[in-house]
């Protein structure tokens, strides 16, 4: 592999989003199943689960949509919550 094609490599990896904007708030992916950071599968559907400093792991919830779920760590990422 020549230096050109591990430039093309690392150009490709930042022209990927890592966050997509909804209701002023940022979604950001991640890389496990429900590809938004701090998002995870549950048997009703998606739990929203954030680490609070000084608490440990919070649950804000188990959603129906993954989306709803990751719109709900992105509303306590803007408070302030963590």
């Amino acid at each position: 592999m020549s230096d050109d094609d591990v430039e093309d490599m690392d150009e490709s990896k930042s022209d990927e989003p890592t966050s997509e904007h909804v209701d002023g708030l940022e979604l950001i992916f991640g890389r496990g199943k429900s590809g938004y950071k701090d998002v995870y599968p549950h048997r009703k559907g998606w739990q929203a689960k954030v680490t609070v400093e000084y608490k440990g792991v919070c649950s804000l919830g188990v959603f129906k949509e993954k989306k709803q779920a990751a719109l709900a760590v992105a509303r306590a990422r803007s408070s302030g919550l963590y």
